[in-house]
Order: structure tokens, then sequence, then C-alpha cells
């Protein structure tokens, strides 16, 4: 049991990694971030702080809403919040992929960070230690709306991304490129694997009601 739990744990934060290592490369050619990445730019240079800092000052502030709301959380939910922006800092300020001008060269390195992406979803997700604080504020949506998660996604991330134009961060082909490939990238890859990510069931800290 011992050793099966420190593989789901490192399964987890290889995962959390390479989520970090993906989202990098959409950063890197400077084509136009995802939603949420352009709010954590527009925030970082309004406020003085790198974008792995507003990144983690995003999530941080995510996890007490959907904490608030009672939405399960797990070890996954916590280290998702600090570690990938702390490794995307770790990764800009050192340059993992450095900026080259070639349209090529920034376009394979965009998609590649998709692919990746896709596959740190299937470790990190897989793990079953929880949703991370974004998947977590849909979920919250979801149930106290009714709504499908389509309109939920669509509704949290065109918010997001207008409030980071507002802030002054980046949108442009690559936002549209993560809004249609990003989705069929995930499906292609969790079929080649035969994973089924509603079928997981995660360990998560467990909120109970207060006895009157």
């Amino acid at each position: 049991m011992q050793s099966e739990t420190l593989r789901t744990v490192a399964r987890l934060v290889v995962g959390l990694f390479l989520f970090s290592v993906g989202i990098t490369c959409t950063v890197v050619p400077a084509l136009g971030l995802a939603p949420w990445d352009s709010f954590h730019m527009g925030l970082s240079g309004r406020i003085g702080i790198t974008i792995g800092q507003a990144s983690i000052a995003v999530g941080v502030v995510l996890l007490i809403i959907v904490a608030f709301f009672r939405e399960p959380l797990g070890i996954g939910t916590i280290l998702n919040v600090w570690l990938i922006g702390f490794l995307m800092d770790v990764f800009l300020q050192n340059e993992l992929f450095p900026y080259h001008p070639s349209l090529l060269y920034r376009f394979f390195l965009f998609f590649m960070g998709m692919v990746i992406i896709a596959v740190a979803s299937w470790l990190y997700i897989g793990a079953g230690y929880g949703a991370g604080p974004r998947d977590g504020l849909m979920l919250t949506v979801m149930r106290r709306t009714g709504w499908p998660v389509s309109v939920t996604r669509i509704l949290i991330e065109g918010s997001a991304a207008l409030f980071g134009f507002l802030l002054g961060g980046s949108l442009g082909i690559g936002t549209i490129l993560i809004f249609l490939f990003l989705g069929p990238i995930l499906g292609i890859w969790f079929r080649m694997v035969d994973f089924d990510a509603n079928a997981i069931d995660h360990k998560t800290f467990q909120f109970k009601p207060k006895k009157k």
C-alpha cells in the first residue's frame, strides 16, 4: 500500500511538473496566451510580481472560494496552486525554452506545449488527488447554476480572458489555437491511453457538516 501511494504521489508531482513545462511552452512563443494565463500576465504587470506569483495568488483566492462552497479538495489541489506557479517562474527565468523569432519554431513550441499539457493532465488527474482550483471553480458554478460544462467553461474562461485583456495580458492567435485544439488534443491522448477522467475516484479532504 505504501509503495502504491508513493507511485501515485510521484505521478501527481511529475504531472504538475510537466503541466508547468507545457504552460511555459505556450508562454515563450508570444503568440497569445490561454485565458487564465493572460489574466495572470496582466495581473503580474499591474502589481509588479512574476506571472508565476500571479498564478499562485489567483489560485489561493479560488481555493478559498471553492472551499467556502465545500467543493472536494485534495493534496493535488494544494500542490496545483503552488507548484505550477513556482515552476513556471523557474523555467521562464532560466529560459528553459529560449525565445526565437522564427515563426515556425514559435508555432512548433506552442503546439508542443499543448501536447505536453495533455500528457500532464493524464498524469495529474489520474493520480486521483483532487482537481485544481480553476476546475474546482467550474464545478462549483455548475453545481450552483445547473449550467452545462461547455457553457460554464466558456463563461469562466471568457471572463478570465476579458479581465486579462483589460489588465494588459497577451491575447492573440495562440488564444484561439488553445480554444480550438487543446480539447481535441486532450481527447486524442486520453483515447490513446484508454483514460476516462470521469472514472477517477479522487482522494479528497472531507468536509463534515457541523452538528447541531
